[in-house]
Formats: C-alpha cells, structure tokens, sequence
C-alpha cells in the first residue's frame, strides 16, 4: 500500500507531554519533551547489547543501560537514547522512517517510566471520562477494536503502550496518541488512503488525517479487557467473562511494556501502579468472533460497561 503522505507528522503532545522535535540539539523548554531527529550514516551496534523481545514485531531489537541512560536498537537503521533529562534522542538512516512510529512508542515508554509510570502494551480508548484498556496477544484486535471505537465518536488513546500513573488512589492515562496500526484488510476506503506503509504487514494510519478523535486530557481508568484468540464458530459475537483482581495483575504484569529492560526500582512501582487499578476497575476476558459486524458489536458492548463505571456527576 503507498502511503497518503510523503512524511509522518510527528504529533505536538502525546500522552500528556508537550513535543518539541528538532533537529539538532538545544535547551528543555519546562514542561516539554524535547525529540531530537539526527541523520546519520550509520547505527554503531555496542557488543554488549541485550536483545530484546517486543510483542507484535519481527524485528530484532537490542539495548543497553547504564546508570543513568536507556540505549535501544533496531539492528543498523535506528536507535533511541532516553536519559535522565527532558529530552530523547532518535539517531537514524535515511531509510528508517518505517521504524519511527515503533521507536517513539519504546522511547516514550522508557522516558514514563523513569517518571514513575507503570506502562502496558495494549491499546486504550476513551469512553466519556474513563478509558478501557485492551492488552491481548498480537493479532487478536486490539488495534482494529481502538479503530472500530474511534469511528463510533470515541477518542483513541493508544493502540500500542498505555501510560498509567496513580494519583491520591485513582489511576489514570495521560492523554493519547493519535497514531495505530492496524491491518489494511480493516480500513475503509479514505483511512487506506491515508495510510503510511510500514515494514510490516500493517499500515500505520494518523487518527487526525480522517477525522477521528486523539485523546488529549487525563482521565481514569474505567475497565481493563484482555483479548483471547478470535473464534471463528459461534452464534455470539464475543464472549465476555469477568475475572478477580489478583487474575487481572498477573495478565496485567505480563503485559508490562519494556519490562525486561526496567531497573528493580521500576518494577517495584509499576507493580504498585498496576495492584491498585485492578482494585480498583473490574476486568474481563473477551474473545470476538471474525468478522467486522462482530468487532462492531463488540465495541458497543465495551462502550455499555465502560459508561457504567463512570459517576453521573462525571
């Protein structure tokens, strides 16, 4: 599939931080997440770089870590630095801009982290003042389902890492991001066209190029679902099942972003993070059955329970 633009328009906030994208380095802005973009000639892999398994990728992907730095990178093309400062750093080949989506998202989840962020992988979406979160396997919708939700007026929070901070007892996600990938197969006519080819086999697609909505303001989390492998026999179009809280951290935990690569300091408090959201929100295994109609369906049903978890004086 061709891409509807020529570059990818980096977003100006994403999850709450205020994005300032350059070129070359220069002075944190208070408040802002400085991006430093640098052309490179070549990525200089260090021998000592750990791989690291992402979920929902090919690629091989390596990192380091000192005391104070987080280092990750995509094999020769790109690599991501995040320190203790407000600012990361992209060092990349002229043909890397596929990769850029998926670096952003490490990056920005290794910058929340350091900041006291427990962070999932999984998509969110936002229904009224509460956000569900969707963690599942690859391939099991959690990208069409944010898509399929963001058409029915919702705003998209994420498709690939949802930020989770705690706050006086309430969990809550930092505003959004307006990019997903999804498979072509699921996209409408104008969404295809305005689509960005990745390496994968799925397109990357901004939520603003089509009129849909990014979540931008913070709010609590409302539900969590895990997703299961789609059935494809059955006269429902999803099959939903409550589940207890301590069932709900361990698949919580196991969606954990970046957690292989987390200092002990930061699990501890994502696992702080994460026992008290499920305390606190009821969580639900969910399987969809094939078929667009069904995802449809599906989130309807997501909207009904979410909107039944947020106070009528919300």
């Amino acid at each position: 599939m061709r891409p509807g633009r020529g570059r990818l328009d980096i977003p100006s906030k994403l999850f709450g931080l205020s994005i300032r994208h350059e070129s070359r380095a220069g002075p944190s802005r208070p408040g802002t997440l400085r991006l430093h973009l640098r052309n490179v000639p070549f990525i200089d892999l260090p021998r000592n770089s750990t791989p690291l398994s992402q979920p929902g990728t090919s690629q091989t992907i390596r990192w380091t870590r000192s005391r104070t730095t987080h280092r990750v990178y995509w094999g020769d093309r790109l690599s991501v630095q995040v320190g203790p400062g407000q600012a990361i750093r992209v060092d990349s080949v002229a043909t890397a801009e596929p990769f850029l989506a998926e670096a952003l998202n490490v990056a920005l989840a290794l910058y929340l982290s350091r900041r006291g962020f427990a962070v999932l992988h999984g998509g969110a979406i936002a229904v009224r003042r509460a956000v569900a979160v969707v963690m599942g396997p690859p391939g099991a919708g959690k990208s069409s389902l944010v898509l399929a939700m963001a058409r029915r007026g919702h705003e998209a929070v994420s498709d690939e890492i949802v930020p989770l901070e705690e706050r006086h007892g309430i969990v809550r996600c930092p505003g959004g991001n307006p990019w997903i990938k999804v498979s072509p197969r699921h996209l409408l006519p104008l969404e295809r066209s305005s689509a960005y080819s990745t390496r994968e086999s799925e397109v990357l697609l901004d939520l603003r190029t089509i009129g849909l909505r990014a979540a931008r303001e913070i709010r609590r989390i409302g539900c969590f679902f895990f997703l299961e492998s789609r059935f494809g026999d059955g006269a429902l179009p999803y099959r939903f099942e409550g589940i207890p809280p301590e069932d709900s951290l361990v698949r919580s935990l196991e969606s954990a972003y970046t957690r292989r690569v987390l200092t002990d300091r930061q699990q501890s408090r994502q696992f702080r993070v994460l026992a008290e959201a499920v305390r606190a929100v009821p969580s639900y295994r969910l399987a969809v059955r094939e078929g667009l109609e069904n995802l449809n369906a599906t989130a309807q049903e997501i909207e009904t329970l979410v909107s039944g978890t947020v106070p009528s004086t919300d």
